[in-house]
């Protein structure tokens, strides 16, 4: 596996280069087959695109000592002081995959919760640590952004137990009754959870890249050929300028229906017999996409292996 980065600031136009290798090396119990680094580079590059080298692995403190390619230099606060920056920049990075369910049975699951919570266990603490002003102002307009896929949904809110003192949160849905029907969010929908953590995210503060796996999951495939813009309306009201830039990993035609999506911003991962690659969109791509094809129509399909019909077939 080879990983080269390169991570500008668009103001002084300086940046970094990161190039890291590595492997699982072959021998040994599966449970010793720890990550082999094969190679580790970090380079200032100056606002003339010149590259500064200031680290270069494997090094001779590596051939001597074969237990530190267990570790990047990167990781490491004594090894890492003259490109700390990259670390925290890195480390800003927000992945998040919701699992609904350790959102809503959180007491009965009393499961440990990863570093950075990245499947949304402690997502509740995460809204209640936020200062009130800022918290309702954001479910306001999270509860614009579900009104526009759900129209019977209204009054999102915030609160805590009497006794317990729990974070929850609660929407209004409409019906035939004057009142309607209030839910607390082990009733939501797995959509409906997902899609308020999505777009909680993309309100908060910072500029590190947001990184979302299949965020289509459980949702209605009419919501699904919507969330692109939902996603960047999110974005933009949290400020025109926001300049944070998200990932999204997919493989859902609906979700790429949209031929409003930036061709310049779509990397097609294409398998292969020694894994996969990835790469930007090709002349004959370009060209569909520039008559009116969406990236589900000219992209897609080169991203597919062996049609579904050949890896299903079973000798006997």
């Amino acid at each position: 596996m080879l990983i080269d980065v390169d991570v500008f600031d668009d103001d002084t136009s300086t940046g970094w280069n990161y190039t890291l290798g590595f492997n699982i090396p072959s021998k040994g119990f599966e449970k010793n087959r720890r990550p082999h680094i094969t190679k580790e580079i970090v380079n200032r590059i100056e606002n003339t695109g010149e590259k500064i080298n200031l680290l270069k692995r494997p090094n001779m403190e590596d051939e001597q000592d074969e237990a530190q390619r267990q570790q990047t230099y990167l990781e490491q606060i004594n090894t890492n002081k003259d490109f700390r920056f990259l670390a925290e920049y890195f480390g800003s990075i927000t992945y998040y995959h919701l699992v609904p369910q350790l959102l809503k049975f959180g007491d009965e699951i009393s499961g440990r919760t990863l570093e950075d919570d990245p499947f949304g266990q402690e997502f509740l603490l995460r809204v209640s640590a936020t200062q009130e002003r800022t918290r309702n102002n954001r479910l306001k307009k999270i509860e614009k952004a579900l009104r526009s896929v759900v129209p019977q949904m209204e009054d999102l809110r915030f609160l805590k137990d009497g006794i317990t003192g729990r974070p929850h949160l609660e929407i209004k849905f409409k019906h035939h009754r004057p009142r309607g029907a209030r839910q607390r969010e082990d009733q939501f929908s797995d959509g409906t959870l997902r899609l308020i953590a999505l777009f909680w995210l993309l309100q908060e503060t910072g500029d590190a890249p947001l990184l979302l796996e299949e965020p289509e999951l459980s949702l209605n495939e009419e919501v699904v050929r919507q969330l692109s813009y939902l996603i960047e309306t999110v974005r933009r009201r949290r400020s025109p300028s926001s300049g944070r830039q998200i990932f999204i990993s997919t493989h859902s035609y609906a979700l790429l229906s949209n031929p409003g999506i930036n061709a310049d911003g779509i990397i097609i991962i294409e398998p292969s017999d020694d894994g996969s690659r990835t790469r930007k969109i090709n002349t004959a791509e370009q060209a569909a996409l520039s008559v009116g094809l969406s990236p589900a129509e000219a992209v897609l399909p080169n991203t597919r292996g062996l049609p579904v019909g050949m890896q299903l077939k079973l000798e006997l």
